[in-house]
């Protein structure tokens, strides 16, 4: 039997905290990359391991179609 996949989404104040900016920067970010996060009931989260990547210098690799963030 395979393990299903478990993803952490947070929320954009947590990738913040994270990434030393503001949750405004980081909605900013979603606005300009929307493969970068999602909507879910009105507010926005993001993949963990998206965070991963925007932290090694990648969050221009969101704006280029074959990077899939979740899904």
């Amino acid at each position: 039997m395979q393990e299903a996949e478990v993803r952490s989404w947070l929320t954009p104040d947590e990738v913040a905290v994270r990434l030393d900016v503001t949750g405004h920067t980081v909605r900013s970010w979603i606005r300009k990359y929307p493969k970068l996060g999602y909507k879910v009931g009105g507010r926005y989260r993001i993949d963990a391991t998206s965070v991963e990547q925007i932290a090694a210098g990648n969050l221009e690799a969101f704006a280029a179609d074959e990077i899939k963030v979740a899904g």
